[in-house]
Parts: structure tokens; sequence; C-alpha cells
């Protein structure tokens, strides 16, 4: 039996105040709670930690599982952090140390080294790093490179949290559990894969390290890219940790990068509403800032499983809706019936997460698209974080980035990186509460495609 206990780094952090704190206490509700140790550098102590955060209306039974040290962790080990684990150690008798990383990857090395430098890295010690991890390809192998020096390989966790989502699940049992879907996932019957993430906010309290970051090092880098290659994978020999992890490496390392065409980057304007800012006038944005707050682009795919299937990705900030889909586009090869838009499977992962089938029935003139829910997760549904925390006690890799994928992903990164600095961008190019850049519209155009509309799906009953 595993009786853990959680260090939280960068508890007083936006992650943790949005995330990370409602995932915990979700998971003390489902009695699956744990003690856990908030570090950050305020000087406070729990009581000004709770209220500070807000979350003084959380259970008291679940605050009374609480603890809090104040720790710079740029400033080494000074035996604080020592005796605080030790001493909750001691009194919930706890056999398993988990340390979870909600800092900037800059300060990985440090939070790292403060934690060995403490003794506090003993066997079975579960280090779990927040995304990003790293900004380049080159940062990302240095940082490897640090963390080696004190973590053995089993005991790093990367995190991208869309990996405990259930929709991802979900997407795994349609390809691979479902004669009937499987058979039609596949490059034979579709026309194009198509993985959107559209939001209607801008950054929020990230917007500083969004400056630096960008649509594609934050959203495609990531979400996008694991989302891309569990849709596109092969069959695993198994559903194994290592067979799973092989299998969405080698979709990655099949991808063919955009041409510079098939590559549209934006970043929104002020909107009509005064109260609506543009990108560059929010605090911690350049006034002059180049950073994109939209992208959509082709890949190709050199894959026996997907001949000739166009890949679109499309995500950004301030658009017209908050939504997530991953959507199999299949091909149109009615000869007798003019469909106004082809039938999809789409794996809908917010706002709420489920699969959905559009279908062609009979309509007044002539033939129509309909809405058909096969399955929707209920409300209640664990969250994507909890996935992740209880995953982390558990040491389930599945539900985290592999070393290998991850640097994977940075190459492809940095390829479309230097292609959208190549570009003559003229920002800003898109108004907020729109559907992004016009010329977005051009890259399935190219291609015969388009992007799917959601919206214009008709209600049904389930």
């Amino acid at each position: 039996m595993t009786d853990p206990l959680l260090v939280l780094f960068g508890a007083t952090g936006d992650l943790s105040e949005k995330k990370l704190l409602p995932a915990l206490k979700g998971l003390h509700e489902s009695g699956d709670g744990m003690p856990v140790l908030l570090v950050s550098r305020k000087d406070t102590d729990i009581h000004g930690f709770i209220e500070y955060m807000g979350i003084g209306d959380y259970p008291d039974s679940f605050l009374e599982d609480l603890y809090y040290v104040q720790k710079d962790v740029t400033e080494g080990a000074d035996g604080r952090l020592r005796e605080r684990v030790r001493e909750i150690e001691g009194f919930h008798g706890c056999d398993t140390r988990l340390f979870y990383l909600a800092l900037p990857y800059f300060l990985f090395e440090d939070a790292s080294s403060l934690i060995d430098g403490s003794g506090l890295n003993r066997d079975g010690a579960r280090v779990a790093f927040e995304k990003p991890f790293g900004d380049s390809l080159e940062s990302a192998r240095s940082l490897l490179s640090d963390i080696r020096g004190f973590f053995d390989r089993d005991q790093v966790f990367l995190v991208d949290h869309y990996l405990g989502k259930e929709a991802v699940e979900d997407l795994l049992a349609t390809r691979f559990g479902s004669d009937l879907l499987g058979a039609v996932w596949n490059g034979k019957h579709a026309e194009s894969i198509q993985i959107l993430l559209s939001e209607d906010f801008g950054p929020s309290g990230r917007t500083r390290y969004y400056d630096s970051a960008g649509a594609i090092r934050d959203v495609v880098q990531s979400h996008l890219l694991q989302a891309l290659s569990l849709a596109t994978m092969r069959p695993p020999d198994s559903l194994s940790e290592e067979d799973v992890r092989e299998a969405k490496l080698e979709a990655l390392r099949s991808l063919e990068l955009p041409e510079t065409q098939d590559l549209v980057v934006g970043q929104y304007g002020a909107g009509q509403n005064p109260s609506s800012e543009a990108y560059r006038e929010l605090e911690g944005a350049d006034e002059d800032s180049a950073t994109e707050t939209f992208a959509a682009l082709r890949f190709g795919i050199d894959s026996p499983l997907w001949p000739d299937t166009d890949i679109y990705l499309k995500t950004g900030k301030m658009l017209d809706r908050h939504e997530a889909s991953i959507n199999l586009v299949l091909e149109e090869d009615s000869r007798l019936y003019d469909k106004n838009q082809g039938e999809a499977v789409t794996l809908r992962m917010h706002p709420t997460q489920g699969l959905r089938l559009r279908l062609t029935q009979k309509g007044g003139d002539g033939v129509e698209s309909m809405r058909q829910d096969v399955l929707q997760n209920s409300p209640d549904s664990s969250t994507a974080y909890e996935n992740i925390f209880s995953g982390l006690v558990r040491g389930d890799h599945r539900l985290f980035v592999s070393q290998e994928f991850m640097e994977e992903s940075w190459r492809i990164t940095d390829r479309l990186i230097d292609m959208k600095e190549s570009k003559n961008n003229n920002f800003p190019n898109y108004a907020p509460g729109t559907k992004g850049p016009e010329k977005a519209g051009n890259i399935p155009e190219r291609h015969g495609d388009s992007w799917i509309d959601l919206t214009r799906e008709r209600e049904t009953d389930t």
C-alpha cells in the first residue's frame, strides 16, 4: 500500500490556483487524498496561504492535510525543507515521496538540486516536471542532462495534462477496441484529420511567459502533437507503456513538415468593445510583440496507414468559441447525393468529452448532416490533473510524456518556429471573437479540403 506525501513547488502560482489545488481537492473528496507540502517563495504560513489562494471554502478535512514552507529554490538546501518533509511523513506514516514542479523550466535544475541536496531523493521518489520542458530542442536536451545528474530515468515524469484527459482513453478505445469505428479510422476512408483547439480568452495571468513562447511552443509542441500521435499511430503490439510509447514516436517521426504557405500565424488586435484589448496592450506583452496567438498548419504523413491523408492543426486565443476536438473527416464518395459537408468521427475534449458521429440522413432537399453522440462522459468525471496526480502515485508513465517524444516534438517545433520567423507576418491580423486570420482558410483549400465546421451539425436525440 502506497502512502504518499506530495511536495508541490510553485504552490502560489496561477496553475496551482486554477488546476492543481482543485484537482487535489477532488482526489480528497473521492477518497484518494494525500498530505501536501506547499512550497513557495511567498513569506507566509498555511493560514496566510489559504487566504491568499482563496480556498477557505474548501473542506476542512482537505485543508487540514495542507502544510506550507517558504523556500526560494534558487537559494539551495538549508535544512528547512528536509525537516518539514520528515515531520509530515512521521505524522502521516508516508512511505513514498512525490515532487511536483509547477515552475518555469529555467528553475527545474535549481529545484532538482534542492531536492537532492536536502537528502530527499530516496528510493521510490518521483519527480513531475510541468510543461513546458524547455523552449527548444537544445534547451530541452540540456535540461534532461542536468536533471539526470540528480534522478534516474524512471523517477522523471514529464507532464502534459492532455494525456490525463479521459478523451485520450476514449480515442484508444475507439481506434483499437471498436471493430466498427476502428475499421474506418485509416487513410483508406479518411480525407483528412483535423485537430482543433480554440480558446475564447487570452493568456490571462500567463502573458509574460506567453510572450516568450507563443501558440506554436505553448500548444502545438505539446497538446496538439500528442493528440496527432494518438490519432495516427499504428496499432501497438500491446497497450503496455513501452509499446504505446514506441508507436507514438514512430507517428511523429513519419510527419512531413509543412510547406511555407501551409503555415499561417496570427495575433489578435483590439475588438469593437472598448474593454477588449489587443494582445500587444496586455501587461507583460511587448508593445511591438511578434508573438503569435494563432497558428494553423498542414502536415503530410509518410505512413502506409495514412496514404494521401492531410493532417491539419489549428489553435488560437480570443477566437469565437472555446472547444477542442480531434476530427476524422471521411471521404465523400457518393455520386448520388450532393452533401453539404462530409461525414466525420469527432472526439471532443472540450467543453464536454465524448465521441460524436456526423452522418448523412434524408433531409428536405435531399440529404443533410445529423449529429449523433455515441459516448459522453458524465459531468462529474475526474479532471485531467486528478488523473495526472493518480498516475504519479502509481508511477504510471503512460500518462506522461516520454523523453524521446519530448525531444522529437521539439525538433519539429524548432522547424516550425524557423518557418514562422522567415515569413513576413503583419500583426495584428485578426479580431477577437472571430475564427482567426482569413488566410488560414487557404491551407486546406490548397489541398481540396476545408476546415470542419462543428456549428453546422443538427441536434439529434442520442
